[in-house]
């Protein structure tokens, strides 16, 4: 799950209380990613505009050309990169916002297991 917050600072504080842990945090670049008992909670201040579900790992482009051969809208021109790296937007029928993202360490790592 990725959430918009207004305050990046604020937000930790009240995540940790409920026992989230850091597990990656960028204050500079105003995003952090947090766990909970094996969930992962992504928090952005002034990257996306709502909240969302968020997939990471996976080659973008096959992803994509998957979408497509079945039918489902992307929202906004995927971002694409040679290795496989990348973002695609859609949402599902109750609007929804979905967001794949990779990026290629991630790709690494799937590779490597």
């Amino acid at each position: 799950m990725c959430l918009a917050v207004k305050d990046l600072s604020a937000s930790l504080i009240f995540y940790h209380k409920l026992g989230y842990k850091d597990h990656c945090i960028h204050l500079e670049d105003k995003w952090a990613i947090l766990t909970y008992r094996g969930g992962i909670l992504g928090l952005y201040e002034g990257h996306i505009k709502e909240n969302c579900f968020n997939f990471r790992g996976g080659n973008i482009e096959h992803l994509v050309k998957f979408l497509e051969d079945n039918n489902i809208e992307v929202e906004s021109v995927p971002l694409l990169n040679k290795d496989g790296s990348g973002t695609a937007f859609l949402r599902d029928p109750d609007n929804n916002l979905i967001f794949f993202d990779t990026a290629k360490e991630e790709l690494e790592e799937t590779k490597a297991s």
